[in-house]
């Protein structure tokens, strides 16, 4: 079951009691669609797409370099931070007093796999 959690669209059949059907490029899992949704939304917004260029750039930030990116206010940022983390796409990880954020790559992985299946 865990490998159904992930974007990659195998083709592959789920009988129908167990409340899945055929997935496709267009017709995931319903489980996939609500994670993919909610990944593209994380990244659609210019702050957070800002936060998570600057991960990539430097592999792991703090929060407070996330704050020092943008001219938001710390609760603003917490929240992008937050919703980054609940997509998964950016992983938290206390440092002491800190939080370091880097990126979950093989989230990136399978929404670039996903889009270029649509692009292609």
């Amino acid at each position: 079951m865990g490998q159904l959690r992930n974007c990659e669209l195998a083709h592959f059949f789920i009988p129908k009691n167990q409340g899945f059907t055929i997935s496709t490029t267009f017709n995931t899992i319903p489980l996939m669609k609500e994670e993919l949704i909610k990944q593209l939304a994380a990244i659609a917004d210019p702050n957070r797409l800002r936060i998570i260029e600057e991960i990539s750039k430097k592999k792991v930030i703090t929060c407070a370099e996330a704050e020092a990116l943008t001219e938001l206010s710390q609760p603003t940022i917490s929240h992008h931070i937050k919703l980054l983390i609940d997509s998964g796409l950016v992983v938290a990880t206390k440092n002491g007093r800190f939080t370091d954020l880097s990126l979950d790559k093989k989230k990136f992985a399978s929404v670039s796999s996903l889009i270029s299946k649509i692009s292609s």
